[in-house]
């Protein structure tokens, strides 16, 4: 088995996290899943100002989550401390979000 118990439970985490918050419009997941993370940071700022999900705590995380790690996969300092910036903001909401954490480890 290549992964252990908690590898699979970090993907499966993140496959609930993203289809509580990912909807056939959701082109912010969308982008970044097929690496367009110039269109994925771009869809997820915009999704961010808009308010549309205002109270929403768990649909803002994932949305800080996805384009901070638009802004990892883009490689770069400036990059790194926005993703650091965006994944520090997503744990806070959801504290217990494993993945926000894996991921600011990384950066």
């Amino acid at each position: 088995m290549k992964y252990g118990w908690t590898g699979w439970g970090a993907v499966l985490f993140f496959f609930g996290l993203a289809s509580q918050a990912t909807a056939d419009t959701d082109w912010c997941y969308k982008y970044l899943q097929k690496g367009e993370n110039d269109k994925a940071i771009e869809a997820c700022t915009k999704e961010l100002r808009s308010g549309k999900y205002d109270g929403e705590k768990e649909v803002i995380a994932s949305r800080l989550y996805y384009r901070g790690t638009a802004y990892f996969n883009k490689l770069g300092k400036g990059n790194y401390d926005k993703a650091i910036v965006d994944l520090t903001k997503a744990i806070g909401l959801v504290p217990d979000d494993v993945l926000a954490y894996n991921i600011r480890g990384l950066v």
